[in-house]
């Protein structure tokens, strides 16, 4: 459907049937403009699960998606326990959600300040699972499970 203003398609009989190519391709173009989307879903992990406390997990699982499907699964170890380091790791290797069990305030703040969208409070279920109940907008987040 176009935006602004509206538009009639003009009388003469070969522009008509041009108009209705160019609201076809119109209409083609806004379905396609999610695909070919990609981006990266991480999920901090301990002991194989979904970790409680992001900063003390054991590794990050990373999920590429694109056109809404998960194209890719690969663990991929944090890097040392600084303040920050994790926040500034994630923007660089190019994710753009993470969704943990619980965060503290300042991690929050910094993933945001790094354009990264950040879920807590997920109930641990399969990683996988958790990611397509994200893509499918079904996941559902409760309290921070993280003490500080």
């Amino acid at each position: 459907m176009m935006r602004g203003p509206s538009y009639a398609p003009p009388a003469v009989p070969i522009a008509s049937s041009l108009w209705q190519i160019v609201l076809y391709v119109v209409a083609v173009a806004a379905e396609d403009a999610n695909k070919g989307v990609q981006m990266k879903v991480a999920i901090p992990v301990t002991q194989g699960a979904l970790s409680s406390h992001f900063g003390h997990c054991e590794v990050f699982a990373v999920f590429q998606i694109e056109d809404g499907k998960i194209v890719k699964e690969e663990m991929v170890d944090p890097p040392i326990h600084e303040p920050g380091s994790h926040p500034k790791f994630l923007h660089e290797i190019g994710v753009s959600v993470v969704i943990s069990g619980g965060m503290g305030m300042k991690a929050q703040e910094l993933m945001h300040q790094n354009g990264i969208e950040v879920i807590i409070g997920v109930c641990p279920l399969p990683l996988r699972d958790i990611v397509e109940m994200y893509l499918q907008n079904k996941l559902e987040s409760g309290e921070n499970r993280c003490e500080h």
